[in-house]
């Protein structure tokens, strides 16, 4: 038998003190006047006999009534394994309160019954021992230890909370608080489903004693809308813009009539019904059409039941008035080019030459065309460098008579390819890259199959610079490249091998190929603007927007309003959300009462997957270093966690112990005579 408190017992010693009193305690007898006492020398010796009897029976039982009462406070216990503990308790109770905790299980959801078992842990703690109660959201007001009343409020105010967290992290937080405060014992629970895709693993540490308590519902199908993304990359008004988006079936079963939709400016419109395999993706197709320029938002909603925290994905997109494009040329403009453009409004055209350039305009610029350039200057190659390096497209066709080390110099600057030799052999285009975004969409899957693609009766031999992000377009029938893709930054370089010129390639008499090609050119970005974002894990966010002024303050505004982080980064300014965003939806961003974009913001789907650790598995994963109750969800918690941390406990049978002898006692003077 061990004992909680054993510097108690010292108070054994006190049992003495009857023992002296009854050794020592003279009676007061009282005179009787007898005429005859001959016949009391045997009544008094049996008497005197049986005084003595009642005496040390009495003696007795208020000794073992005080002996039992100090057991009862120094709380014996026989313990159950060679863990019991003893001493002071610092106990972290971590209740996982994430969106799969509101599931149901049997009559409540698990996280009511995860509350409850947060309280019963409580109860089985001791009146010194020290709380600390937190959740998946990390708040501050719960990196203290508090008694058992005020462990009690916290647990009572938790609430559902769209917050994910690792084990790991709760673990890490958890041993975080206990290095503030001394402990003979720290003792972690962790109250969560287990989902696989947050169960992971921590460092061992001997000093911890780590509990995990599963709480699992009935096992629910879900489908949840996973991303969304403008296929352009950016959207233009009046035309049908292409949304490619990314619906995931999570369950072991077949979905079925997968109903999707979009809200576009307040109006909702079907975009079909879809059946989705047994953990499977798909992407499907959905089409809008904006009216106007500036920032929109906007929603893609699906039908699935029980679990809808991932069945809307709210998305923000900015609108373009138009595209501008400047086309430098060597020597006048390019009819071909501005035939291409002429009659699209969208397209604003810019012609400029190469003697004449106005570095100013270069900012405004989303693709500009090098026509057949001779010679390329320092000062051009700066620019041009830094234009892409900003999120700029850059075209070009090399002239015939170019300058090859000018040439070289830029085109090394932006890791792609240089120029060779230049060859007047004749030389067919054989394949065309339809999975890549400038061609991907624009031909049928036949039409392409029976494409007249461009010829070349001059052409440079490119050489592949080293470390480059080069994606060929279109390639000759003996495998080396016609146009090449390659990516700097925040932006690409178009480079052709042969110039614009039509007598050394027909590219533009194949309107087929030139018109798409140049329009996708124009709209592609390597930065293609994020549509959405995610609650607690995006923290900062990054605007084009620069404050005037130490005295200007950018302002959040949509469900809740806060004024967030800001750093100047240059020609951007990065805002520190501080964890401010708890709920999704969409904030607008302000700066002097204007608008200065308009952020979407999903819940995280981390838990979307609904698969979940048995104990079985539990075991497996964490391989001893945890303590695991398998124990069905109406086990009494108190009751288990008592037996398995301090053994059988045995101060309430002391204490019936020390009742029943003063009632012997009671008896024992009643009754003997």
């Amino acid at each position: 038998m061990h004992f909680i408190y054993p510097q108690l017992l010292w108070a054994l010693g006190l049992l003495v003190i009857p023992i002296i009193i009854h050794l020592f305690y003279f009676r007061r007898f009282k005179k009787v006047y007898f005429s005859n006492i001959r016949f009391l020398q045997e009544i008094k010796q049996e008497t005197s006999s049986r005084n003595k009897i009642k005496n040390l029976l009495i003696l007795l039982m208020r000794l073992l009534a005080i002996a039992c009462l100090i057991f009862a406070f120094a709380q014996p216990f026989i313990a159950s394994n060679s863990k019991a503990k003893s001493g002071t308790k610092g106990v972290s109770i971590y209740v996982d309160n994430s969106f799969s905790m509101s599931a149901e299980s049997d009559d409540e959801s698990i996280l009511q019954l995860a509350k409850k078992k947060a309280i019963q842990i409580s109860e089985a703690c001791g009146e010194t021992d020290k709380i600390q109660v937190f959740t998946s959201d990390f708040e501050g007001q719960h990196q203290r230890f508090v008694s058992q009343e005020e462990a009690r409020g916290f647990i009572d105010q938790i609430s559902s909370s769209p917050s994910v967290r690792n084990l790991s992290s709760a673990v890490n937080r958890a041993k975080q608080a206990m290095k503030t405060e001394a402990f003979d014992n720290k003792i972690i629970y962790l109250i969560s489903d287990f989902q696989t895709s947050i169960s992971d693993t921590w460092e061992s540490d001997s000093a911890y004693t780590i509990n995990l308590i599963p709480l699992q519902a009935v096992k629910e199908s879900n489908v949840s809308i996973d991303s969304a993304y403008i296929e352009s990359g950016v959207a233009i008004t009046n035309q049908a813009n292409l949304m490619k988006v990314v619906l995931n079936n999570h369950s072991d079963e077949d979905a079925e009539n997968v109903r999707l939709t979009m809200n576009i400016d307040g109006q909702e419109k079907p975009m079909g019904s879809y059946d989705l395999k047994a953990n499977r993706k798909i992407v499907v197709n959905a089409s809008f059409s904006p009216n106007k320029a500036g920032w929109q938002e906007g929603a893609l909603k699906i039908t699935d039941f029980p679990i809808v925290f991932d069945d809307t994905y709210n998305f923000s997109y900015y609108v373009n008035d138009n595209v501008n494009i400047l086309s430098i040329n060597q020597s006048g403009q390019n009819r071909y080019v501005e035939a291409a453009l002429r009659n699209i409004t969208y397209f604003n055209l810019r012609n400029m030459s190469i003697g004449q350039i106005k570095y100013d305009v270069f900012t405004e610029q989303d693709l500009i065309i090098l026509n057949d350039v001779q010679k390329i200057s320092s000062g051009i190659n700066n620019e041009l460098k830094q234009f892409v390096n900003n999120g700029g497209n850059l075209l070009i066709f090399p002239s015939a008579n170019a300058d090859k080390t000018s040439f070289n110099n830029l085109l090394a600057s932006l890791k792609t390819n240089t120029l060779k030799e230049f060859t007047t052999a004749r030389k067919e285009v054989k394949t065309i890259n339809t999975n890549e975004f400038v061609f991907d969409g624009v031909f049928e899957s036949r039409q392409s199959s029976n494409l007249r693609l461009p010829i070349t009766n001059g052409q440079y031999n490119l050489s592949s610079f080293q470390n480059t992000l080069k994606t060929a377009l279109l390639s000759y029938r003996d495998g080396t490249d016609y146009i090449t893709k390659s990516q700097l930054d925040l932006g690409y370089v178009y480079l052709c091998a042969a110039p614009l010129d039509p007598s050394k390639n027909d590219l533009v008499n194949n309107a087929e190929i030139f018109v798409p090609m140049i329009y996708k050119m124009a709209l592609s970005r390597a930065d293609r603007s994020r549509l959405a974002y995610t609650v607690g894990r995006d923290q900062v966010l990054m605007t084009d927007a620069v404050r005037k002024s130490a005295e200007q303050n950018f302002l959040m505004t949509g469900p809740r309003e806060f004024i967030p982080g800001q750093f100047n980064n240059g020609k951007q300014t990065m805002l520190d959300l501080g964890n401010q965003i708890k709920e999704s939806g969409f904030y607008q961003l302000e700066l002097d009462g204007q608008s200065k974009g308009l952020f979407a913001f999903n819940y995280d789907l981390q838990e979307s997957a609904l698969d979940y650790y048995s104990i079985d598995e539990l075991k497996d994963q964490y391989s001893g270093q945890v303590n695991i109750y398998s124990a069905g969800s109406n086990a009494d918690f108190t009751q288990l966690i008592n037996e398995k941390e301090s053994g059988v406990r045995l101060w309430r049978w002391f204490l019936l112990a020390c009742l029943l002898f003063l009632l012997l006692e009671q008896l024992f003077i009643r009754l003997l005579k």
